[in-house]
């Protein structure tokens, strides 16, 4: 299965816990590979298999943890 990379726009997440909380959970969402957060930028991005129910979960986990965060438009 080949992986597909997104990056996410987050507001807010500034702090190295705040990276870390994003990073652990998502993690954990199945067919998520990798999520690294990088705060100076505000984005966030998921190595994933293709299913874009992953990255609506990472969303989620996100706004739980009080964030925002959208997938980056291309332009």
């Amino acid at each position: 299965m080949s992986s597909v990379t997104a990056v996410l726009e987050v507001n807010g997440a500034r702090c190295a816990s705040c990276s870390f909380a994003i990073e652990h959970m998502g993690r954990k969402v199945p067919g998520v590979e990798e999520v690294r957060v990088f705060p100076d930028s505000q984005e966030i991005h998921v190595k994933y298999g293709g299913d874009p129910a992953a990255l609506g979960q990472i969303i989620r986990i996100v706004a739980r943890l009080g964030y925002e965060a959208r997938l980056r438009s291309e332009a």
